[in-house]
C-alpha cells in the first residue's frame, strides 16, 4: 500500500470543490512502447492545474516521458522509489492548463511492467504563482489494519484554502 499526498494552494474563496474532474487507469503488462494512458471524460479547462500521480513496478529512472495532446507542460513535484529494496516508482507532477480542450494524458516508460497505474485531477482555483504547497511520500509495505495506521506523512500547509491530492 502507498500512500503520497500533495497539497495545492487554492485562490480563496472557492464556492464549491476545487475538484473539476477525476479519472485513474489500472493497467498490467505491455510492450515497452504501450504507454499509460489518461483521456478525461470532459474538456480542460485554461487557468485551471492538472494534478498527476503515476506508479509503476520499476525504477523511477525507467520514466522516458509525460505530455499530453494540448501542449501543456509538466512539472515535477517528486520521483519516489521506496527504501528497503522495493523498485516501484511513485511519481507526481502537475500542469498550469494553458491550453484546453479535450486532453489524453500520456507517461512513457522505456520498458513494460506487470502492473502501472496513472491518476489525473483537474483542480480549479489554483494559486496564480506557488500552485504547490507541499508534498509527502510514505511507503508502507505492509501496513496493518490498525487506526491511523496509513499516513501520507506530515506537512504543514502555508495558506488557507489548500487542495490535497492524496493518493
Amino acid at each position: 500500500t502507498v500512500l503520497s499526498s500533495l497539497r495545492y494552494h487554492t485562490v480563496p474563496p472557492v464556492p464549491t470543490s476545487p475538484l473539476v474532474q477525476a479519472r485513474i487507469t489500472i493497467g498490467n503488462g505491455g510492450d515497452s512502447d504501450t504507454p499509460i494512458v489518461v483521456t478525461l471524460d470532459n474538456d480542460v479547462t485554461v487557468g485551471n492545474t492538472l494534478a498527476v500521480w503515476a506508479f509503476w513496478g520499476g525504477p523511477d529512472s525507467h520514466l522516458s516521458s509525460i505530455s499530453d495532446n494540448l501542449g501543456n507542460t509538466y512539472t515535477l513535484v517528486r520521483r519516489e522509489t521506496p527504501a528497503g529494496g522495493a523498485t516501484d516508482a511513485h511519481v507526481m507532477w502537475y500542469a498550469d492548463i494553458t491550453t484546453g480542450g479535450a486532453s489524453t494524458i500520456t507517461i512513457m516508460l522505456s520498458r513494460a511492467y506487470a502492473y502501472r497505474s496513472m491518476l489525473v485531477h483537474e483542480v480549479a482555483g489554483r494559486h496564480a504563482t506557488a500552485p504547490v504547497d507541499a508534498s509527502s511520500f510514505n511507503f508502507q509495505q505492509t501496513p496493518t489494519t490498525a487506526a491511523d495506521n496509513i499516513t501520507s506523512g506530515a506537512d504543514t500547509t502555508t495558506v488557507d484554502g489548500c487542495y490535497i491530492f492524496g493518493v
